[in-house]
């Protein structure tokens, strides 16, 4: 968002209030000749001192956009031009290296697109910027550590949605596949081919054990509460040694199976289960008996899970231009694109 320095130069209460009001006046959420909400109502919503509110809206008052009425109210005057229309939005992925450079060109500014990310990777990065010229921030698969120290230093009043990341519980709006039913749909497929002794493939690593165990336990309650005839036992945990190399940890689970099918959380998992499929000559593939939670491997004879990121981001923006509710907190479950083979 663009503004005159007056609008935002600092990042106090105030600043973040205007920054506020000024999105709600770009984004068509109040029109020319609207009264807004009254100064006592505003400061218990924001949770701020009255005189706070005062100040936000004479700045936006000097700059024309409202105008205050003694005894009546405040009024939207003005409604900042089209050339600032564009939301400034900061993206939170400080893992970008491990990421498809594809996903980057859904990010990449395009003619006519009404929002224009810069992404930051670092706490660092993200202090030097001057959070008021952004619409929000849409964080792309952050921890708890990483959502909690966002939040320190962008405080209550800047609209945060976490993206794809299912066991935070810090109190954000988040954006998520829908696990549940995509887990659901990938088992029923196994058990149309007859398999119904399946082997669950997570990893127990310290930065990964909540996300896979969420995603074991969603797709543990998705098959008892539609009541499938399944065992889902055995499951494996799997816990890379130092040298990080999962085929050898593995190993002995394929050294003698009890399991006709797998279903693993993560495409890592499914690339090295196929690799001793193949090793040791087991047919799983031909028989249709793998599937995936996450991967766009597309392989042929599995049945996958693939995001839909642009899906996401479409979800996390809508979010976005809504007016900011600092105690708002929902969650949308996006649906994950399944591919099957025959």
């Amino acid at each position: 968002m663009t503004t005159t320095n007056s609008l935002i130069a600092t990042n106090t209460n105030t600043d973040k209030i205007v920054r506020v009001l000024y999105e709600n006046l770009v984004k068509g959420k109040v029109r020319v000749g609207d009264r807004l909400p009254s100064i006592r109502t505003l400061g218990k919503t924001f949770n701020v001192q009255r005189e706070t509110v005062r100040r936000a809206m004479g700045s936006l008052a000097n700059e024309g956009f409202l105008e205050m009425r003694p005894g009546s109210g405040t009024y939207v005057k003005a409604i900042p031009g089209s050339q600032d229309k564009v939301m400034e939005i900061l993206l939170w992925m400080p893992r970008s290296n491990q990421y498809n450079p594809d996903v980057f060109k859904i990010f990449e500014h395009k003619p006519g697109q009404e929002y224009h990310f810069t992404v930051v990777s670092s706490i660092e990065s993200l202090q030097r910027r001057r959070i008021s010229d952004y619409a929000g921030i849409i964080a792309a698969v952050p921890t708890h550590d990483e959502l909690s120290l966002i939040k320190s230093v962008v405080g209550d009043l800047t609209p945060i949605v976490s993206l794809s990341r299912s066991y935070i519980d810090v109190p954000v709006p988040a954006v998520l596949e829908d696990n549940f039913n995509t887990a659901y749909d990938l088992t029923k497929w196994l058990l149309r081919k007859g398999h119904k002794r399946i082997a669950f493939f997570g990893d127990n690593c310290e930065r990964t054990e909540s996300f896979v165990l969420t995603r074991f336990h969603g797709w543990k309650t998705a098959i008892e509460e539609a009541g499938l005839d399944v065992s889902l036992q055995p499951v494996h945990w799997i816990t890379l040694p130092e040298d990080k190399t999962m085929f050898g940890a593995m190993l002995p689970v394929f050294e003698k199976p009890d399991f006709d099918a797998i279903f693993c959380s993560m495409g890592v998992f499914l690339d090295e289960a196929l690799r001793h499929i193949v090793l040791r000559g087991m047919d799983m593939v031909e028989r249709r008996a793998v599937a995936c939670l996450d991967t766009n491997c597309g392989n042929a004879g599995v049945a996958c899970a693939v995001h839909d990121l642009q899906h996401l981001i479409d979800n996390a923006l809508e979010v976005l231009r809504r007016p900011v509710d600092p105690m708002g907190i929902e969650t949308i479950r996006v649906p994950m694109r399944l591919y099957f083979p025959q």
